[in-house]
């Protein structure tokens, strides 16, 4: 499943999204609940709404689904969540967005991180706490451009 999940990922990678949900779903029906087919999926349905694919009208739905799960299934893994921050921000549900990021910023605190909480918060209009946000990114890498070029958004607001 390992080798069939990184030929999915290259499949998705090189732009053949519906070719990478029909083999994850085929490791899938093998390997029920193997976790990196499951954040793989996931990840593929996200491709597919934002390439607007007509064969997945429901994409979003099915990318949501399968980031919870793979969640559920590691739930202390940063990453996950992280993902599935970027699944709700995509679906416009920006408080969710935001409970992904900050339990993936719990779990591994990181520049990245805290500059989606940001970014979230920047969407909400919640400009404060956009700052701070961005505050800690800055904190956790001082050298970053990105960082600063946020946090100075966040002050223009």
């Amino acid at each position: 499943p390992y080798v069939n999940s990184s030929m999915a990922y290259l499949k998705r990678r090189t732009g053949r999204v519906s070719e990478s949900i029909a083999q994850y779903k085929h490791i899938l029906a093998h390997r029920v609940g193997y976790v990196k087919a499951i954040s793989g999926i996931s990840s593929a349905y996200l491709d597919a709404f934002r390439q607007n694919l007509t064969a997945f009208p429901k994409a979003i739905e099915q990318a949501i689904s399968y980031g919870e799960q793979a969640t559920l299934l590691q739930p202390d893994n940063w990453m996950r969540h992280m993902q599935l921050g970027i699944m709700y921000y995509f679906a416009n549900d920006v408080p969710q967005a935001i409970k992904s990021y900050q339990r993936s910023a719990t779990l591994h605190p990181s520049a990245g991180a805290y500059a989606s909480i940001g970014t979230m918060y920047l969407c909400q209009g919640k400009i404060d706490e956009s700052i701070i946000a961005f505050s800690r990114s800055q904190q956790l890498d001082p050298s970053s451009y990105v960082c600063d070029e946020f946090l100075g958004t966040g002050h223009y607001y």
